[in-house]
């Protein structure tokens, strides 16, 4: 208990940085929904051109980072096609910078 009585006394940390992905590409496997959809969101919303791959339907979070300003496209395909989700991903946008 002292030792969390003790802490509870430290002052917060700094905020830091905020993270900044402008100009950088984010491949982000799973995306169309949960998790995936949440990082894929996070990241256009710091900047990132973002592919988003999923199964089922990477549309709608396409559609969703797109009315927010930001820019994605999506590659329908299973995550074990890396060859084809990777080659989508060069063919919009010429490189990858995050996965």
């Amino acid at each position: 208990m002292e030792l969390l009585e003790d802490a509870q006394k430290l002052p917060s940390n700094s905020a830091g940085e905020k993270p900044d992905f402008k100009g950088k590409v984010a491949l982000i496997t799973g995306s169309g929904g949960g998790l995936g959809r949440i990082y894929a969101l996070q990241f256009a919303a710091q900047g990132a051109r973002v592919v988003v791959n999923d199964l089922i339907n990477p549309d709608d979070t396409v559609r969703e980072i797109k009315k927010m300003g930001g820019e994605a496209v999506g590659v329908k395909a299973s995550a074990e096609d890396g060859d084809v989700v990777v080659k989508a991903a060069i063919d919009a946008y010429g490189r990858i910078d995050i996965i």
